[in-house]
């Protein structure tokens, strides 16, 4: 299986990647290939709306990382979503990312992909991860896109602490059970 893992933070050896790096062990132990894109470190403008795409008719106007990307999740089986949780919600830098997903939506809804979400944060109440777990509901429901795993991790303060918790091998087992 082809699996692209989109990162939205800024620290690459982070909580969020933590669970990343798992996964991508787990993954490619399993013999899939993987595909890591830290989103932090591309150039995505924000979507502007213009509707020049037409929805994936059409090239983006934006000259910028996003065809790259776009394409990469077009030939993967599975997308991964591994992020911190920036008061209730994702990065803006992979948010920008799934913005400009319009300008895929031809090839991308129901294209019968896997996703898993990894979403990382100091506070553990549900509260605090209710509204990524909408998001990622309403948006895998939409790409009509399979919920293949989840993760939302709180309580944690560093990579440490995490380290030493049962998260890290649930990452790395969502990836080596990984199947078709």
């Amino acid at each position: 299986m082809q699996i692209v893992v989109l990162t939205g933070s800024a620290h690459l050896k982070g909580m969020s990647a933590l669970l990343a790096e798992n996964f991508i062990k787990g993954a490619e132990e399993a013999g899939h290939s993987v595909v890591r894109i830290d989103t932090a470190f591309k150039n995505v403008h924000h979507c502007l709306g213009c509707l020049k795409c037409n929805g994936g008719d059409n090239d983006c106007v934006m000259n910028d990382d996003m065809k790259e990307i776009g394409q990469t999740i077009e030939k993967s089986d599975v997308v991964v979503f591994a992020y911190p949780m920036y008061y209730h919600l994702m990065p803006m830098t992979l948010k920008a990312v799934l913005d400009r997903f319009y300008a895929f939506d031809k090839s991308f809804v129901g294209a019968h992909k896997k996703a898993f979400m990894f979403a990382t944060g100091w506070d553990d109440s549900e509260a605090n991860f209710a509204p990524m777990r909408t998001w990622f509901k309403s948006d895998m429901d939409y790409l009509q896109w399979e919920i293949a795993g989840e993760l939302n991790v709180g309580g944690y303060m560093t990579r440490e602490e995490l380290e030493q918790s049962e998260y890290p091998g649930m990452a790395y087992e969502m990836g080596k059970n990984l199947q078709d």
